[in-house]
């Protein structure tokens, strides 16, 4: 899920058997409630180690340093990357934070049993990006961070950064016996869990243009022609187009930060705004990047493929993404367009097949969507950040 390679590369239920008090450290009998008699094996009960806080020393820079670092201080914790899937850096930053912070942690967790408990009352296969959530999960984030803006939307994102490599204790990691990590994991949700579908922060749901557009796009790639190599580039073999909402969560987040980290900087407010339009506007073409980049990885991997049609699909979808990063619309025309240029140019792909052509312009159009929505989603997600936390001032938590 996560790129940024340009800036540096609940309600509380109340009382419940195990669970240790708003502020307190995590307790043995929370620990076994959550992991079994032998937590011992696998966990370790810390005081909450400060000094490895990443907000501890956030500010203090100046402006341009202050601005890079509120991306790279998240998504690159500790030297790690978030990227093709493969979150390390915001579970970094995640895990040390909570490492730091018992009232981070009670929080998160009260937040998340909620969202385990909702989950499991209405089990579901993925969110379809037609299907809007039945429930606020920022009124639930907020109320377990008693109103604070930016706490509310750091729990959101502990998890709610994506929804396949979210777990925080993992072995051989920096902290990955610290009791809290591996108590938090036993909450942590499920791929198709409700705080992916569109909308969980009711003030940002998806425009019906898009959700028109990703239930087409679905309808085409089901389409009785095309084969499951077709199918699987065209939307990852599911029946509807998914909503991915994490996108938005995890960009609240960062523009959460950025808005308070020009609060913090010491340069002039014309200046700081001024920093602050520039990312605005770069941060959703960084997501676009991203996205154009993943496409053409999975494209290069059809090299190696045994599937007949795989070799002839390749050069249409690279001709395809080529044009959909120069902005050229759509990014594959019609066949009569396609075999016109096949003559004229002895550049083109050969391809006398209309169905595959057909199928290849099905998977180029989800492409072509999503590379745009992918911006539209961060964009989305980053002003909502930046309105939620705009009369925030500092990363210091009020929780009690």
């Amino acid at each position: 899920m996560f790129y940024l390679s340009f800036l540096v590369t609940l309600l509380v239920f109340g009382p419940r058997a195990g669970i240790a008090p708003a502020g307190a450290q995590v307790t043995p009998e929370q620990a076994e409630h959550a992991l079994g008699p032998d937590w011992g094996s696998k966990c370790v009960i810390r005081p909450p180690a400060r000094g490895v806080d990443p907000d501890l020393y956030a500010g203090q820079g100046d402006l341009i340093s202050n601005t890079i670092e509120t991306f790279s201080d998240v998504v690159s914790h500790d030297g790690k990357k978030s990227n093709a899937g493969r979150n390390e850096g915001i579970a970094s930053y995640m895990g040390h934070s909570l490492m730091a912070s018992d009232k981070l942690f009670n929080a998160a967790f009260a937040f998340y049993s909620r969202i385990k408990e909702r989950d499991s009352s209405d089990p579901k296969l993925m969110c379809g990006i037609q299907e809007v959530s039945s429930y606020d999960a920022l009124a639930w984030a907020q109320e377990a961070a008693h109103g604070d803006a930016y706490l509310a939307l750091k729990i959101l994102a502990i998890y709610g950064h994506d929804n396949l490599q979210t777990q925080l204790a993992v072995d051989g990691q920096t902290g990955s016996l610290d009791c809290r990590l591996r108590v938090l994991d036993t909450v942590r949700p499920k791929l198709d869990s409700s705080l992916y579908c569109n909308g969980a922060m009711p003030a940002t749901r998806y425009a019906r243009a898009d959700v028109d557009r990703g239930r087409e796009i679905a309808a085409q790639c089901n389409g009785p022609t095309l084969t499951e190599l077709e199918k699987r580039l065209c939307n990852d073999g599911l029946p509807s187009y998914q909503a991915d909402y994490y996108h938005v969560i995890a960009s609240s987040f960062l523009g959460c930060r950025q808005v308070i980290e020009e609060k913090m900087a010491s340069e002039a407010t014309l200046k700081t705004s001024a920093v602050g339009f520039v990312t605005q506007q770069a941060y959703p073409e960084l997501a676009r990047s991203y996205k154009l980049d993943r496409f053409k990885e999975e494209v290069a991997t059809l090299r190696a493929s045994t599937e007949p049609e795989a070799k002839f699909l390749r050069p249409l979808l690279e001709l395809a993404l080529a044009r959909i990063g120069s902005g050229t619309k759509p990014a594959l025309p019609d066949y009569g367009w396609y075999k016109y240029r096949m003559l004229a140019d002895p550049d083109y792909p050969t391809i006398g097949d209309t169905r595959l052509y057909e199928a290849a312009r099905a998977i180029a159009a989800r492409y072509e969507f999503e590379v745009g929505f992918r911006a539209s989603q961060h964009r989305m997600g980053f002003n909502n950040g930046r309105a939620l936390c705009k009369d925030t001032k500092t990363f210091i938590s009020r929780c009690p």
